[in-house]
């Protein structure tokens, strides 16, 4: 099977390469450069280089291209040095030029994470560094209130007010792990802390208070943030941590989406599971994107790497084999197919070092 994974992955990458990182998107039939696809593309290859199967040369030549398209596609609206990253079209009426949150930490981190391991590249690290600078003024400047959690929390968007829990993880993620700024770790600290009691046990998290969507997507963006920062949470909740992933399976593919619902009169769905006296979940019929599957194996990879379980790995094993299996209709679309690479190449990497 690990052959065929990195076949697999090699042909995606390929892909992305010929095409210069140019695809249309789920959202958009217009051939675009994608930043989050390019980011996703480099910490594929920083996990390849770490798995020992790109050679240092490599990796530098082969992100160049993708670095300097993202030094291209940076966003600046504001009288500052600022940088922030979106999708390059319109979406929901908002301009092109829109930034959203968890684009611009998705691609911080693919920049730091690319310069700790180059090291000596200097113009990237004042790139990576001003990006993060900018991801610290979101996270202090643009701040919503949350009323369940008490606290403020950075925006969804420069325009979207809402706070959305799965962009929010990442950002504070990346700035536990990158930032020298102690007084914004501790704040963000304390949102990863308040965030963990937000989740419904064995069940995780809804998308917002206002959205009663539990997506496989987002809940893994989430377990994975705790990874990034280095929080022991889902190491040390580790059965929990799975029951949340695992109840997308649906053997021979994996569900997308669970909705929250607070009635049973509301239940229209094919399956049914008590969250608590008030709280059911409802399963909607809608197979798992690329990108799902991409960041499910990012996650299953990080527990690999903490918990030597057999039972981990016969799961992940598992999701290969779906991932390597099923047919996608998204293989024109770059920001997925470059999320299932970034998942393979984790995979190989766990899986080596085993």
């Amino acid at each position: 099977m690990l052959k065929e994974v990195r076949e697999t992955l090699e042909n995606y990458l390929n892909d992305y390469e010929l095409a210069k990182g140019f695809s249309k998107d789920y959202y958009c039939d217009e051939l675009l450069f994608h930043p989050m696809a390019a980011a996703k593309y480099i910490l594929t290859l920083c996990s390849l280089y770490r798995s020992g199967l790109l050679s240092h040369s490599r990796l530098i030549q082969r992100s160049k291209f993708s670095v300097k398209k993202l030094f291209e596609t940076k966003i600046n609206l504001e009288n500052t040095e600022n940088i922030f990253w979106g999708l390059g079209y319109k979406w929901q009426n908002l301009e092109k030029s829109e930034p959203y949150l968890i684009t611009t930490s998705i691609v911080v981190h693919s920049l730091l994470e690319l310069e700790e391991i180059i090291e000596n590249d200097l113009i990237l690290k004042n790139f990576s560094q001003q990006a993060l600078v900018s991801l610290e003024s979101w996270v202090k400047e643009k701040r919503v209130y949350c009323l369940n959690m008490n606290i403020l929390i950075p925006k969804y968007s420069f325009t979207i007010m809402e706070p959305v829990f799965n962009s929010a993880a990442y950002a504070n993620a990346v700035i536990l792990k990158y930032s020298l700024d102690e007084n914004i770790k501790i704040e963000a600290q304390q949102f990863m802390n308040l965030l963990w009691k937000e989740r419904a046990m064995g069940v995780g998290w809804k998308y917002s208070n206002s959205n009663d969507i539990v997506d496989l997507l987002h809940t893994c963006y989430i377990q994975n943030s705790y990874f990034i920062s280095q929080d022991s949470k889902i190491k040390e909740n580790i059965c929990e941590a799975i029951s949340m992933v695992n109840q997308f399976n649906c053997g021979s593919y994996f569900n997308d989406v669970l909705l929250v619902k607070h009635s049973f009169n509301e239940w229209q769905g094919d399956i049914i599971r008590y969250i608590d006296n008030e709280q059911y979940l409802e399963l909607k019929v809608k197979k798992a994107r690329l990108w799902s599957i991409g960041e499910l194996l990012v996650l299953l990879s990080n527990m690999m790497k903490v918990n030597n379980n057999p039972s981990i790995e016969k799961f992940t094993r598992h999701v290969l084999s779906a991932a390597l299996k099923l047919e996608f209709n998204e293989k024109e679309y770059f920001r997925h197919t470059m999320h299932l690479t970034h998942g393979l190449a984790t995979c190989l990497e766990a899986i080596r070092k085993k």
